[in-house]
This record gives C-alpha cells, sequence and structure tokens, in this order.
C-alpha cells in the first residue's frame, strides 16, 4: 500500500515537471524578478514567442504524435521512439533562440542557448544510453537561474535551495517509478548544470 502511495506521489512530480513543462516555470520567475517599471509589450511580446517555440509547439507535436499511435504511451517510456520528439524540440528550441536574440533579449535568450546544447546532448546519448531529460531540464534550468541572479547582483537563496529541493524530489520519482537509475539521473542533472554555464558567456 505504501509503495503504491509513494508511485502514485512519484506520478504526479513527473508529470509537474516534465521537461516541457520547465520554460514555463523559467518566464513565471523572470517576471517575478522583472521591475514592474520594465514590464512592457516588449517583455510580453518575449515570453509568448518563447512559449510559443519551447512549450505550446513541441507540445502540440507530442500530442499529434500520441493520438496517432506514433508513440506508445504519453511519457514516451521507450527511448527509441523519443529520438523525433528530441528533434522537433531541438529546432523549435533553435528557431525561439534566433527570434529572442534577434530582439535582444538576455537571459531568456541565454537559457534557450543553454536548453538548445543540453537537448542536443540528450539526444545523442539517447541513441545508446537512457539518460533522465527531467532532471538535465530542471537542472538548466536551476543553474541558469543561480548564475543570472549572480549576474545581476539579485541572488536569492531561499528561491535556489527550493528549486535545487524540487529537483532533488524530482530525482526521487524518475527513480521511484523506475524510468531511470540513480546514475541516469545523476548524469542528467550533471548534464544540465555544465550546460547552463553558457550563461557566463
Amino acid at each position: 500500500m505504501r509503495q503504491t502511495t509513494l508511485r502514485k506521489i512519484a506520478a504526479v512530480v513527473s508529470a509537474v515537471f516534465q521537461p516541457v513543462f520547465v520554460p514555463l516555470y523559467v518566464l513565471m520567475l523572470w517576471w517575478m524578478v522583472v521591475p514592474v517599471a520594465f514590464l512592457s509589450e516588449y517583455t510580453i511580446f518575449c515570453s509568448i514567442c518563447m512559449a510559443t517555440f519551447t512549450f505550446l509547439l513541441p507540445g502540440v507535436v507530442h500530442l499529434i504524435l500520441y493520438f496517432t499511435h506514433q508513440i506508445s504511451d504519453f511519457f514516451i517510456s521507450n527511448p527509441k521512439e523519443r529520438n523525433l520528439i528530441y528533434m522537433v524540440s531541438i529546432v523549435c528550441t533553435l528557431l525561439g533562440f534566433l527570434m529572442l536574440n534577434y530582439m535582444e533579449c538576455w537571459p531568456l535568450t541565454s537559457f534557450l542557448l543553454a536548453s538548445l546544447l543540453a537537448l542536443f546532448v540528450v539526444w545523442i546519448i539517447n541513441h545508446f544510453w537512457k539518460i533522465s531529460a527531467h532532471m538535465a531540464a530542471w537542472s538548466c534550468m536551476v543553474g541558469c537561474v543561480y548564475l543570472f541572479e549572480l549576474e545581476t547582483h539579485r541572488l536569492d537563496v531561499e528561491c535556489i535551495i527550493l528549486l535545487v529541493l524540487i529537483g532533488g524530489l524530482l530525482g526521487w520519482s524518475r527513480v521511484e517509478q523506475r524510468a531511470h537509475t540513480l546514475a541516469q539521473v545523476l548524469c542528467g542533472a550533471l548534464l544540465g548544470v555544465a550546460a547552463s554555464l553558457v550563461m557566463l558567456i
């Protein structure tokens, strides 16, 4: 009974913090730190662009593949079926990066560049090993948020600690669901943190 409850909790955590939702959490955090005086049509348009290219378009493709039975289950448990989703996400993220870079929308451009790097490496690794995309995406976000706060001298220790704790909970959920081994979760986390270092460029 206890094991079943833990599995259900793990399933909810994995669903809430899916990689496709991470850009939306980034936008939420960005809007929390952007001074009210700087909220404008420009920031709204940048946010819409990022949400469209990193969440909406990949999400629509995901749903189409699911309802046309191109993938066997909604969470794409089969690593071989993930390659197409990864490729779509890479293309969409690249387009989003190019558009936001043209509009000079930092730090969102840096986050998208870091995400693009992490996605590409995950896609390569997925051909011969199953790495945790959940942890790669979340750790990439945490790393980018931390480096952004350092750069802008707005370090919010409580926020970083909360994000790290959520990352730990997410890692546990992936292992608890037997979706990944501990090694796959840790490698995903390390990859995400390494990719976030592009914020320093």
